[in-house]
Formats: structure tokens, sequence, C-alpha cells
């Protein structure tokens, strides 16, 4: 939809929202990271990785209750 020229958007907002597209790629990645880092922390923990058997508890609430 941003490479089409003819779909009435004017250029300014196709750069713009391009761009606020990758930012939103960016920041994806940047969540996956973090998400990924507290999965390491909490098996690394015996209490965390107990919390987590518990149905409905992940990563991040086992890690707040240990």
């Amino acid at each position: 939809m941003l490479e089409d020229e003819e779909n009435g958007l004017p250029f300014e907002s196709r750069t713009l929202l391009r761009e606020l597209g990758e930012e939103l790629r960016r920041l994806d990645g940047r969540v996956k990271r973090f998400d990924q880092r507290i999965d390491a922390i909490s098996l690394a923990d015996p209490a965390c990785r107990r919390l987590r058997e518990i149905p409905g508890i992940g990563a991040l609430s086992a890690r707040g209750q240990a």
C-alpha cells in the first residue's frame, strides 16, 4: 500500500508510515530479545521453574513471584 503512488496518500505520509513501520519492527525485535532474556533468567532459578509448572504462570509472572 505504501508503494502505491495512486492510493491518494501524499508522499510525506507514505514516508512517515514507512519509518513508523520500521520502528515498530525494531521495537518488536527488542521485545522478543527481552522475552528471551526473561525466559532464560526464570529457567535458571529453581523457584521460578517450579512456579512455571502452574498453569497460567509464565516466565515473567514466575520471576515476579520468586
